[in-house]
């Protein structure tokens, strides 16, 4: 999920049009907006334009509407939006394991099996396997990079 630096407001959200986000983040921002419409909330101001507009122009002249949300993915890659979700989910996992664990290094330390997994993380640990999360330092960093936009 490569992505550039977006000029974000100090709660995360970006402040920029659409068009100027990854398209990674296009995915996060429909998935999110989904979860808030699913759950028959109103959606806050940025999303419900990013997704307005999107489906009137769609609505109103047809064509792809992955193209039009902007979420279509590069031809050849196989970096599907489902994909994109799926990492998103595993990266915050991870992240929260570390935070539980209390430290990145203790976090990776319990993941390779030299140090006992405390019975509150065995759900957890075991998520993580299934879900071949990273096992590292690094891996733990670039998770934690990745949830908050930088690459």
């Amino acid at each position: 999920m490569a992505s550039r630096s977006v000029s974000r407001d100090p709660w995360g959200r970006p402040i920029v049009e659409p068009g100027r986000l990854t398209r990674a983040e296009r995915v996060v921002l429909l998935f999110d907006a989904a979860g808030v419409l699913a759950a028959g909330q109103a959606l806050e101001r940025y999303a419900a334009i990013y997704l307005g507009s999107a489906l009137l122009e769609w609505l109103g002249k047809g064509g792809d509407l992955e193209k039009i949300l902007g979420v279509r993915p590069e031809r050849g890659s196989r970096l599907r939006a489902e994909k994109i979700v799926a990492l998103r989910a595993r990266d915050r996992l991870v992240v929260e394991f570390a935070a539980r664990a209390g430290s990145d290094k203790a976090a990776v330390r319990i993941m390779q099996g030299s140090a006992p997994c405390p019975e509150d993380l065995a759900g957890s640990l075991a998520e993580l396997r299934e879900m071949g999360a990273p096992a590292s330092e690094s891996g733990i960093r670039k998770a934690r990079r990745r949830l908050r936009g930088q690459g």
